[in-house]
């Protein structure tokens, strides 16, 4: 969160934040899973595509963030869950047309690890210059 804190893109970070409370609270027997993966996919997406690829808009979507994973150095074994979590972004989170479906916690933490490790990849030359002042 050292370097994150430095972030100067406000949308990104209220983006993340909105997905912690998200994951975290409820309202009576609402929970708000679907909201929090939503939160925790755009992010994940804006920071592949902005801050990694150096992109402003995707060709292949799936293809490249794929091809970011791979590169972060994720296998093919965690690679097959991020094409669950790509189904499950087309199907329940980002469009409804079947039906309301909720999305399962399990999915939304899938999608925050992924997130959190591009993060943590991408901000360690800035955390670990930080820490040695």
């Amino acid at each position: 969160f050292l370097a994150f804190g430095r972030e100067q893109d406000r949308s990104l970070k209220k983006e993340y934040t909105k997905g912690l409370y998200n994951l975290h609270n409820s309202f009576f027997d609402i929970e708000f899973m679907n909201e929090a993966f939503s939160s925790f996919y755009k992010t994940f997406e804006f920071f592949c595509t902005t801050r990694v690829l150096k992109l402003k808009k995707l060709t292949n979507e799936k293809k490249q963030l794929r091809e970011v994973l791979a590169e972060f150095g994720f296998d093919e074994v965690v690679l097959r869950n991020f094409d669950m979590l790509y189904k499950i972004r087309c199907n329940q989170a980002m469009h409804a047309q079947n039906s309301l479906n909720s999305i399962d916690k399990e999915a939304v933490l899938r999608i925050k690890i992924f997130l959190d490790s591009i993060m943590h990849k991408y901000y360690q030359p800035i955390w670990e210059n930080i820490l040695k002042k």
